[in-house]
Parts: C-alpha cells; structure tokens; sequence
C-alpha cells in the first residue's frame, strides 16, 4: 500500500479499518478536522475515469493510462474541486508531527510505520530528488489528474526528522516539472533547517 503505493492493498486496508466514515472519524477524533476520506480508491478512480465499476472497465483505464499520459496527467477541474477526500497541507503536517511523536500509535506500530515509509520506491524525484545522496527520508505519494503530491519527513545532518508535506494542484505542466518542483522545496527547507539547527 504505502512502498508501491498500490491502489488494492489501499483499499483491503480501508476495509480492515471499518471503511472511510471510521477513518475520518479517527482523524477527527485525534484533531485532524481537514483531513477527510470518502471513497475507496477504486471509487476515486473510477469518479476521475468517468468510468463504471468492474474489472471489464479497468482495461480501459489501463489502455488510457498507458496510450494518454498526457491526458491522465492533466487536471480536471470539476474533479479536483469536488469536496471528497481531500486533506489540507496544514493537517496532514500535523498528521505527521503527531505520527512521529506517538500521539497516534504505540511506539512498536510508530516504528513499524516509519520504516515501511522508508522503503517508499515511487516518486524518487520529489521529496528526495534533490537531497544529498543517502539522506534518510521517509515518505509517501500521490497523484492523480493534476496533483502530484509527497509527505513525510526527511532525516537532517543532525538526526533530527524534518516533516514536509507538498502538494501540487490543478498543474499544467509536465509531471517531471512537478516532480522537480516538489524536490526544490525539499532542498530548501532541508538547507534552511540543516544550517541554522532549528
């Protein structure tokens, strides 16, 4: 779910955990009051293809993503305006300040949790892209139509654990030009906090 970032596992987790209402009431419940969950993946997914449920229609999201990219990348405004399963930077930052300081878990779940992010392999190119080499991070991604997002934290010189959240929205431009852009403000807020020690 979290390392592939693989839509399936995504939403047999969701299932496990009672479903979108429980986990948004757990979110509200620990604070996080804009960050809300109303769909499965697939019913994300399928909102944004336009397309009906059932694996005969997923050959044609296959085929679009494959044949279209640029199409798939693109932005859908309507899409991207609707009010389900949105979260705003400013609580998914103190998801993961909370997460990092246990406020969330227990410390073995915390633990666990943490090194799974570690070994995140999509997005190479945003949090991480233009760290210096070996720099610890741990994180996860998300795209769809015009957002490219990454979350997480990302281990300064001095073993301190930075948390960085990053959102794009409704972009024109090319998913690399998003990538490049997310990995920009890695760098700077990783020299900033890296030289002055806050």
């Amino acid at each position: 779910m979290i390392i592939h970032s693989d839509n399936t596992a995504t939403d047999m987790v969701l299932e496990l955990a009672g479903g979108p209402v429980q986990v948004t009431r757990w979110l509200k419940d620990n604070g996080m009051e804009d960050i809300r969950v109303d769909r499965p993946t697939e019913g994300l997914m399928r909102d944004f293809y336009g397309l009906e449920s059932g694996l005969a229609n997923m050959g044609q999201a296959i085929a679009l993503n494959r044949d279209k990219p640029d199409v798939v990348a693109a932005p859908k405004l309507a899409f991207e305006a609707d009010a389900l399963d949105k979260a705003s930077p400013k609580a998914m930052l103190r998801f993961l300040v909370m997460l990092a300081e246990g406020d969330l878990l227990d410390k073995q779940h915390t633990d666990y949790l943490l090194d799974v992010m570690s070994r995140t392999v999509t997005g190479p190119d945003r949090i991480k892209g233009l760290l210096p080499q070996g720099t610890p991070v741990a994180h996860k991604t998300g795209s769809i139509g015009g957002v490219a997002n990454d979350v997480g934290y990302i281990t300064l010189p001095d073993k301190r654990r930075l948390a960085i959240v990053v959102f794009t929205k409704s972009s024109q431009t090319a998913p690399p030009q998003r990538e490049r852009a997310i990995a920009e403000v890695a760098r700077t807020l990783f020299e900033y906090y890296a030289a002055s020690g806050r």
